[in-house]
């Protein structure tokens, strides 16, 4: 989707403190929008209302020094949905395309994505998807060239519903929009959508679990953005193609494709591409006990998010950073960087990361033997999962919740926190939580002296963690060795 006006030259203030956005009056006029020309005149008052309000809101409104990312941009969200409530979708999708000041100059559409705040985001699409379906009866678009002032918004609606569905993990729903895309891309000749949208559809096979279909989907996509020498998607692609090596134990292989991202994103200065790549380098050295290197590399990708104000990659590194020091048994550290990621979470509105936060945070306190500070850090994550709808996340809170109970010899009051935690996976699907749900169950009756229920969910969380091929398996085995060993 194209912009057809000129972008606002935020260079050319000569050093003057200017907004994140451009300036209300600039804008207006880039929108064509004067109350007082005859087309604005004679509309009738209800309509005039709205592009009054349009007017108010970009140029009235003026957020604090100290708000955060969303308040600064709220008069042009705000003037976006007056827009839409007289149908203007060509100046609703113009504000849309609004390149920010920011480090990265994102436009605002994504800039939401960026700052993790999903759910206005999500919003928006939903506007512009309301205003399809009254065109089509059903989701399986169909382009027409004469859309004109609709048609253009198709490909940011289908990947942002994508998109959204991949950020709460209903993959199956993520699938149906990025298929869609692909459609559109291919019957457009779109090369370059085309290549986007495989690497998207990619990242929801990686975490189906459908690595061959992932890797698969990255090499068309690869050959695309090769021969269109599109040398971010190329980079975008070796970064993900390192990602999925990376979840099947092959380290060699993902650290080239790794490495290669990370030279081509120096090399087009691209710092989130740059950030990616070396938190994925990262992440290699950490599985294979190489801490050092792995926190430098952290570091790196976080020192880049940072500058550029990237709030979402600024967790993910500061999440690793603590997963590196929990790894090295340095628990202090690991809460130290875990209360930081939390805090940033917060900022930038990310709900879901603030509850996983809380959960991992939980997890630290337990090793430190701090039991009641696990719990209510355990308690937090399940009241921002419930608030949020995020099931998966309440299984794991409340399974973690039954540890620290179980830490505390609260057999009783554990095993049921634990059955509710069971109770969810199942219902959701989440195989890997039943497995721990189950290994979890293993030993409450262990201690309740209940042998044959030991032995009955350790060979139920064995058989999941099998099938699954998560580190899980190795304990479960050593888990029914000994109790094996003990009943003869």
């Amino acid at each position: 989707m194209n912009s057809d006006f000129a972008e606002f030259d935020f260079k050319s203030q000569n050093g003057l403190d200017v907004d994140i956005t451009p300036p209300g009056e600039w804008m207006l006029a880039n929108l064509g929008i004067d109350l007082a020309a005859p087309e604005f005149r004679e509309l009738p008052p209800c309509k005039r209302a709205e592009y009054r309000a349009v007017k108010n809101w970009l140029t009235k409104y003026k957020p604090k020094r100290d708000a955060s990312n969303l308040e600064k941009v709220k008069g042009y969200l705000e003037a976006f949905h007056h827009l839409c409530e007289v149908e203007d979708w060509k100046r609703a999708g113009k504000i849309l395309l609004t390149r920010l000041n920011t480090p990265t100059k994102e436009q605002l559409h994504n800039h939401l994505n960026t700052w993790g705040y999903y759910q206005e985001q999500a919003d928006i699409y939903d506007r512009l998807l309301e205003k399809i379906n009254e065109k089509f009866n059903n989701r399986n678009f169909i382009w027409d060239s004469n859309w004109l002032e609709l048609g253009s918004f198709i490909n940011i609606i289908l990947t942002g519903l994508g998109n959204s569905y991949l950020c709460i993990r209903e993959y199956e729903k993520a699938l149906v929009y990025y298929q869609q895309r692909l459609t559109l891309a291919r019957n457009t000749r779109d090369r370059k959508g085309e290549g986007w949208v495989l690497a998207n559809i990619a990242l929801a096979y990686k975490y189906i679990g459908n690595y061959n279909q992932a890797i698969n989907c990255l090499q068309q996509s690869l050959d695309i953005v090769k021969e269109i020498e599109d040398r971010q998607g190329e980079a975008a692609c070796l970064r993900n193609l390192g990602l999925v090596y990376i979840d099947i134990g092959n380290y060699s292989d993902a650290s080239k494709y790794l490495q290669e991202s990370l030279v081509i994103s120096q090399a087009i200065s691209n710092s989130h591409g740059e950030a990616g790549s070396l938190i994925g380098l990262g992440n290699i050295c950490r599985l294979r006990g190489e801490y050092i290197t792995a926190t430098e590399h952290y570091q790196s990708g976080l020192k880049i998010a940072q500058n550029i104000g990237y709030g979402q990659l600024e967790c993910v590194a500061l999440g690793n950073l603590s997963n590196v020091c929990f790894s090295q048994g340095n628990y202090a550290q690991s809460i130290d960087y875990r209360q930081q990621q939390l805090t940033s979470t917060k900022r930038i509105g990310d709900r879901k990361g603030e509850g996983n936060a809380f959960g991992y945070l939980g997890i630290a306190y337990d090793s430190e033997g701090e039991y009641d500070r696990a719990i209510e850090s355990h308690q937090q994550h399940l009241v921002i999962a419930e608030e949020i709808g995020d099931f998966e996340g309440q299984g794991t809170a409340l399974c973690n919740w039954g540890c620290a109970l179980f830490q505390l010899e609260k057999y009783s009051e554990a095993e049921q926190y634990v059955l509710r935690a069971l109770e969810i996976s199942q219902k959701i699907g989440d195989r890997s939580g039943e497995a721990y749900a189950f290994r979890n169950l293993a030993g409450i009756y262990q201690k309740l002296g209940n042998s044959f229920l030991t032995l009955e969910y350790c060979d139920r969380a064995l058989s999941i963690s099998t099938e699954l091929g998560i580190p899980l398996a190795k304990e479960c085995q050593e888990l029914k060795k000994r109790l094996l060993t003990e009943q003869t």
